[in-house]
């Protein structure tokens, strides 16, 4: 019958991921564990099972209210009426998530395991919208440079770099990736998370544009002003230079972004003791603000 097909595909996953993750469990207990996750799930309404697909994406560290409602397209609404709050409740009450101090959901990796596999298996992983709504948020840093945006991002930072480890995502959209969350640490102080970040987003850049594009000179210089900090002075020179060369082609003279090079990379030419070319390039940058503005 249709039922006992059902019952004998779903005992061949439960087999499935039992077996990829052995280690994990505990011993002669592998499908007895497993069966009280399906369970769960299975009792589980829709909607709660919906916010659990979309912490199965993510990193085992608590997921924010705010990015589960971007997600989940779950506006706030007052207590009675929240979906989100009725949602975790659920979740809380059946054991597959606990919530933290901050009112946001946490769970174990296993059951986050077993919800990526379902996700799989049901061939309904929400990785792409995931990747959109922490993309958004974490462009913050650029667009909204405060102390609160610095302390939510900090929340959703885990996130995103667990996205990154995955090989689903195309150079173009790792790189910007990588460039918000390396805005970010360097905000923060991380100075080495920030160059390894600022690195994978050049690697990214040039895998995604022809050498000279400003966008390669833009992470150039990124990756530079993270090294300053780190004081590697002479890798910043050398990358500052071939950013400044490439804005020098792709814009007409006088534009703010061939002013923006030549003081950056006379900042580092003037801890490197090379104080008359410093000087002559923050003279050139002068002029062109005094032209501009």
């Amino acid at each position: 019958s249709d039922l006992e097909m059902k019952i004998a595909g779903e005992m061949e996953a439960l087999t499935e991921f039992a077996t990829e993750y052995r280690d994990q469990l505990p011993s002669r207990h592998e499908l007895d564990v497993i069966r009280t996750f399906q369970m769960s799930w299975d009792i589980a309404p829709d909607p709660a099972r919906q916010v659990l697909r979309v912490m199965g994406e993510l990193a085992p560290a608590p997921v924010p209210r705010r990015l589960l409602r971007a997600i989940l397209n779950l506006p706030e609404q007052p207590a009675l009426r929240d979906e989100l709050k009725k949602d975790l409740s659920e979740l809380s009450r059946l054991s597959l998530v606990e919530l933290d101090a901050a009112g946001d959901p946490v769970t174990h990796r296993l059951i986050l395991a077993f919800v990526r596999h379902r996700n799989r298996l049901d061939n309904a992983s929400p990785f792409q919208v995931c990747l959109e709504a922490i993309q958004r948020e974490m462009r913050r840093v650029f667009d909204d440079p405060s102390a609160a945006t610095s302390r939510e991002l900090e929340l959703l930072a885990p996130h995103a770099e667990f996205l990154l480890a995955t090989d689903w995502i195309g150079p173009e959209e790792s790189g910007s990736l990588w460039g918000s969350l390396g805005r970010h640490h360097r905000t923060m102080a991380r100075f080495t998370a920030a160059r390894r970040a600022f690195s994978a987003a050049l690697d990214s850049a040039e895998k995604s544009f022809e050498p000279g594009h400003p966008s390669i000179a833009a992470r150039q210089s990124n990756l530079a002003l993270v090294l300053k900090d780190l004081g590697q002075l002479e890798e910043a020179r050398d990358l500052l230079r071939q950013a400044l060369a490439s804005a020098e082609k792709s814009f007409e003279a006088g534009h703010p972004t061939i002013a923006t090079g030549r003081s950056n990379l006379a900042l580092v030419l003037r801890d490197l003791g090379q104080l008359e070319e410093a000087r002559d390039l923050l003279g050139q940058a002068l002029a062109s603000a005094e032209k501009s503005f």
